[in-house]
């Protein structure tokens, strides 16, 4: 998708395609992302690479002792940025755009896991009611209408953003993964279900794709055409679901699945039996 994206957008800089090749774009102030949602890519990169240490400290401490040391990286991002270069950049930059910003989401999702390993060893995962899973949700709407009122008021308050983005809607969705996981709701059921494993396997795809089939497809659709813009806007969405089904399906579980064959992993499949289709162990 990058190598198309960099042909479409006829961006040779060297520079610029060293850092989006090796995913580091993201930790370097000014470097355009040729894929504008891959700046996400970056922050994960820096995850994998950084978990195995967090995974020691877990195992020999707790998690506090890994988290702390996610909020001195985080300290010494920022002290970088305070530096004048283009690595790290500025403050504003880290807390919206890097790993070290991004942390404590990472570290919900760690949270959780912990929680649920010795549960899920005990046999004691599945809980009655929806308590959780209502509770959750009433969270993420809470913050969401947050959000909506923060943006609907200009200059925009970068502040409460970051505030409201990277610190505190972490708790109540990892409040909703935990009913997800262990209450047998209608909600539940339906993201268990193979469209929506479908779905969610190829959103990836569809994130990073989305801006490319808007700009060279939608829009100019949009504008060559006169009509109902609602449909274009619905037939964009479609097209783009469509390609992103269809990557996922045709080339990103095939290659995954070479690569384990090839490092002789034990698993057999990474996820496919949960959509639409089959695959062949």
């Amino acid at each position: 998708m990058l190598s198309i994206a960099v042909v479409l957008q006829h961006d040779f800089r060297p520079w610029t395609l060293i850092t989006n090749y090796t995913l580091t774009h993201a930790l370097f102030h000014g470097t355009d992302p040729i894929i504008q949602p891959s700046w996400s890519l970056t922050v994960e990169e820096c995850f994998y690479f950084l978990a195995p240490f967090f995974m020691i400290l877990a195992k020999r401490h707790n998690f506090w002792v890994p988290f702390a040391s996610g909020c001195f990286l985080l300290l010494v991002a920022l002290l970088v940025s305070k530096l004048g270069i283009a690595f790290l950049g500025t403050p504003g930059f880290v807390l919206t755009s890097t790993f070290f910003g991004h942390f404590s989401e990472f570290f919900a999702g760690f949270y959780l896991a912990l929680a649920l390993m010795p549960r899920e060893k005990q046999g004691l995962i599945y809980v009655p009611g929806n308590k959780y899973t209502m509770a959750g949700i009433a969270g993420v709407l809470l913050l969401v209408i947050a959000m909506v009122i923060v943006y609907r008021h200009a200059p925009l308050n970068f502040r409460a953003i970051i505030i409201i983005n990277n610190f505190l809607i972490p708790f109540p969705i990892v409040l909703l993964y935990w009913g997800l996981i262990r209450e047998n709701t209608a909600l539940s059921q339906f993201l268990s279900s193979r469209i929506a494993g479908l779905l969610g396997r190829s959103s990836y795809s569809f994130y990073l794709i989305h801006t490319l089939v808007i700009d060279y497809i939608g829009v100019p659709l949009l504008l060559s055409r006169s009509g109902f813009r609602p449909l274009y806007v619905l037939l964009t969405l479609v097209a783009t679901w469509f390609a992103s089904i269809l990557l996922f399906v045709a080339y990103e579980e095939p290659v995954n699945m070479l690569i384990r064959r090839t490092l002789r992993s034990k698993d057999k499949t990474v996820g496919m039996q949960a959509t639409l289709f089959q695959a062949k162990s």
